[in-house]
């Protein structure tokens, strides 16, 4: 057996599962919300050219972050890029907001 962990080690552990809880509370809850179709709809609400700009901004950030040019706050291109990839944005929806193109 290896050396016993030290109180502050077992409290850092502690601590990261009590982040992973919360990152799987979140993921349920957006699958209740979304999937369940108890909450937003999920119709298509972000544009052509709205999608482009999220996409490369979104890629631009996540690139920045990993090579450390910009520090932890570039890991917040995951939202835009993945709104962009998705097609669809919940603050749009929550806001009635609509940048895809109208159908005649």
């Amino acid at each position: 057996m290896g050396p016993r962990p030290t109180l502050a080690e077992a409290g850092e552990s502690v601590g990261v599962c009590l982040i992973w809880i919360r990152v799987f509370d979140l993921i349920r809850l957006f699958n209740v919300l979304v999937f369940t179709n108890q909450g937003w709809d999920m119709k298509a609400n972000v544009g052509g050219i709205d999608r482009i700009l999220r996409i490369t901004v979104g890629t631009v950030l996540l690139a920045l972050a990993l090579t450390g040019a910009i520090g932890p706050w570039g890991w917040l291109g995951v939202l835009p890029l993945l709104t962009g990839l998705v097609g669809w944005c919940p603050p749009y929806a929550l806001f009635g907001w609509n940048t895809c193109p109208t159908k005649s």
